[in-house]
């Protein structure tokens, strides 16, 4: 996203996380499993065909100019495709391109319900995770355009009822990390104070969260090796921290109990609102991000 790479943090003895550089993930890894639809009985999953038609019925909304929406339509129509098997009926490709929209527009809101109604019971973690990576790319929509709260801060501070993987409990180090950022780059962040500020807010929360699931305290200290950054530079390596955040989130999404998915993928659109918040202060186009965590 930017060009010139920014100073690594590491600890007074040794950091075990990265965090300016190796945050390129670009995609998570694949896992074969159970799916919607076999050769043998290829019937697609049609609440994902419910949201695939509501994904299109959004298509050229104001809530998210672009294509923000279209993107998120080939994603589920990917994932229907995926679940019919490496060699699908005619049944499943025919029904992905002929899903009906629905007859009113849909509200942001009422899409994002439906997506935290299948998280729960999804196909397999693959869907989970992508299911997780959409509901946070909408919870970036402006409240007051979505139609309700994108965020549901009693579900933010509930606890978890399953057992916590490995991967919250990087992400608990990630959001540790993150949250010393917040108030080391905040009095040189310049016009964008605000933004840092708002940032530190609201990952606080989440710490809380995972810190109970977890109980992965913070380091006792980190530091740049040559200076900290400012201004937009200082916005870019926060940015860069966040971002790690909502992909460890997303990822975790994988590996917890199916009643806790929703908690996280809530968690991970928290993340996602934070480096939106970034990236307005960056000048950047939010909505050219349509699944996050990725």
């Amino acid at each position: 996203m930017h060009e010139t790479p920014l100073p690594r943090l590491s600890r007074r003895r040794f950091l075990t996380r990265t965090l300016l550089v190796g945050l390129g993930v670009t995609a998570l890894p694949a896992a074969g499993a159970l799916t919607a639809c076999s050769p043998d009985q290829p019937e697609p999953d049609e609440r994902m065909l419910e949201i695939l038609g509501a994904l299109r019925a959004l298509d050229g909304s104001p809530a998210a100019p672009g294509s923000f929406f279209s993107t998120q339509a080939d994603r589920v129509s990917a994932e229907v495709v995926r679940q019919c098997g490496t060699d699908p009926s005619d049944s499943c490709t025919a029904s992905v391109g002929n899903v009906p929209t629905p007859a009113e527009k849909p509200s942001v809101a009422s899409v994002r319900g439906m997506m935290t109604a299948l998280l729960p019971e999804a196909a397999d973690k693959d869907q989970a995770t992508l299911l997780a990576g959409l509901f946070a790319a909408q919870a970036t929509v402006a409240d007051k355009d979505a139609g309700a709260p994108a965020v549901d801060w009693a579900v933010v501070d509930g606890p978890l009822s399953g057992s916590t993987p490995t991967e919250l409990e990087d992400a608990t180090s990630r959001i540790h990390e993150a949250i010393w950022l917040t108030g080391r780059i905040l009095p040189t962040a310049g016009s964008s104070t605000s933004a840092v500020a708002t940032v530190g807010t609201r990952l606080r929360r989440v710490r809380d969260a995972l810190v109970t699931a977890t109980g992965i305290p913070a380091s006792a200290g980190y530091t740049f090796p040559s200076g900290a950054p400012s201004g937009a530079d200082a916005v870019s390596v926060l940015h860069d921290a966040v971002h790690g955040v909502t992909v460890d989130l997303r990822r975790s999404v994988r590996t917890v109990s199916s009643e806790d998915r929703v908690t996280v993928a809530m968690w991970c659109a928290v993340s996602a609102r934070c480096e939106v918040a970034l990236e307005d202060a960056l000048g950047e186009d939010p909505f050219a991000v349509a699944v996050r965590g990725e």
